[in-house]
């Protein structure tokens, strides 16, 4: 029944419950007509403001704006970069926000250490509930554990949200910010207080370093985040002419700071070899399409079929929540299957925010999440990428991640990932040892490689301190 029925049900001659029905009905189309109006007269300033404010309850309508309001919103920033520069010129340090949702996404965290030695900047961490994802209590735990692990490694580490309030409530850093780092371009998954539209109603220039190499399709990015950023950095040649073929004229072509890491990294001496299982969170069939539930089995046998070798189970931050929320597992069942899946002596559990040390001083992987793709071959040791078929591996890829499937060892059923151990890992026979080693060297992949974050650092300082 609709609403318009619903109301007027209650009058009870016929005649006149017709008459109130057509009146309201005619009501209606009035207001969505008007307001269609008020949408197209209005500008980016109103436009703006409206996205800022609609309800906790609701998500952002991405894609809302236009190339003018783009345009628009950029010459804001240049407007604010020049009040920035004049407080640099009296001596200020720069205050830049590090927006962070998990230590294990900070992929601007390099940027930020080598800000830190940097007397221009004054750098500090946001940490930020990663929302609409998890339920209220889970989500403050994932909140909580990366604070905690930050504040840890860091002094300049705040809080975005109170928990200790009734109710919860957030904490306005607006006003305390010159520019910001902001993680990711799904702004679903932000609080209102800290998407893209707040930032660019507050003029808080934004910039971006994805958490990892893009490995989607481009199309994927064209979002009013993505266009609204002041800049944003690209790891490649592909991902750059990709992005601005779409119609983006904001990315600065720099390299992925996250691989930085890697050139710190120090090697374990050890005696037994080393795999790493990594399944990604897409269980429901988006994005990357996780094969944990193919696999889930196989995972916790892998320890026991390989008493001689290490493994270390590291999923994507969001997979367990996926699980609890899955139809077939839930709660209770997702927690026992890691109960069971760490019984055995020669596995264990990895959540830490670094992992380019674990790369390092691994064997082999065996994954399917996208971020990890270029990143593992960093390493040059042998992995696998586990896809439903060869049919679908390229699916939703960009060119970059194509190129990068085409190093790995693929694996499309159980038998070819124990060929993986057996053959490659156990046996030695790595039959794309040179050819992977080719591909990692290439300046595709390491472009401005191991100073990346240092080429970003400079990028920001000359972008405020060069004359108009």
């Amino acid at each position: 029944m609709s609403i318009v029925n619903l109301v007027t049900i209650f009058i009870p001659v016929k005649r006149w419950r017709r008459g109130a029905r057509n009146s309201l009905r005619r009501l209606i189309t009035i207001k969505e007509i008007m307001g269609k109006c008020r949408d197209y007269f209005a500008g980016p300033a109103e436009k703006i403001r409206r996205l800022t404010d609609i309800g906790d309850d609701a998500l952002p309508r991405l894609q809302e704006l236009s190339r003018k309001d783009y345009r628009y919103c950029q010459k804001g920033y240049g407007a604010r970069i020049a009040l920035i520069r004049e407080k640099a010129r009296r001596g200020e340090k720069i205050r830049v926000c590090f927006l962070v949702n998990f230590a294990a996404a900070f992929a601007a965290r390099p940027v930020f250490e080598k800000m830190l030695g940097d007397s221009f900047f004054d750098p500090f961490i946001l940490v930020s509930p990663f929302v609409n994802t998890y339920e209220k209590a889970d989500e403050i735990k994932e909140y909580e554990k990366t604070y905690a692990e930050l504040s840890t490694a860091y002094k300049n580490v705040f809080r975005a949200y109170d928990a200790s309030t009734t109710g919860g409530q957030y904490v306005d850093f607006m006003d305390r910010m010159d520019i910001a780092f902001i993680p990711t371009n799904d702004q679903t998954r932000e609080p209102i207080m800290y998407r893209i539209y707040n930032f660019v109603k507050h003029g808080v220039p934004t910039l971006m370093v994805y958490y990892g190499y893009r490995t989607l399709a481009a199309e994927m990015f064209f979002t009013d985040t993505t266009a609204l950023l002041w800049k944003l950095f690209t790891e490649n040649k592909i991902s750059d002419r990709e992005l601005r073929d779409g119609g983006l004229d904001n990315t600065v072509l720099s390299g992925c700071p996250n691989v930085d890491k890697m050139a710190a990294a120090k090697p374990v001496p050890r005696n037994r070899k080393k795999i790493i299982i990594a399944p990604h969170h897409s269980i429901t069939g988006i994005g990357l399409d996780s094969q944990f539930l193919k696999y889930a089995d196989l995972f916790v046998e892998l320890p026991r079929l390989y008493p001689d070798i290490d493994f270390v189970f590291r999923p994507h931050p969001l997979l367990k929540n996926a699980l609890y929320h899955h139809p077939l597992w839930g709660r209770e069942k997702t927690d026992k299957y890691f109960e069971k899946l760490l019984l055995a002596s020669n596995i264990v559990f990895d959540d830490n925010g670094e992992y380019f040390d674990l790369f390092l001083n691994s064997d082999a992987i065996i994954h399917d999440c996208g971020s990890f793709l270029p990143e593992y071959l960093f390493s040059e040791h042998p992995a696998a990428y586990m896809a439903d078929s060869a049919k679908n591996i390229y699916r939703n890829r960009n060119d970059f991640s194509k190129m990068c499937l085409d190093h790995y060892y693929q694996c499309f059923a159980r038998e070819d990932i124990i060929n993986f151990i057996d053959k490659v890992v156990v046996g030695g026979i790595d039959s794309m040892k040179d050819k992977r080693a080719a591909f990692v060297d290439s300046s595709l992949l390491k472009i401005n490689y191991p100073h990346i974050s240092e080429f970003i650092v400079c990028f920001v300082k000359k972008a405020i301190v060069a004359s108009e």
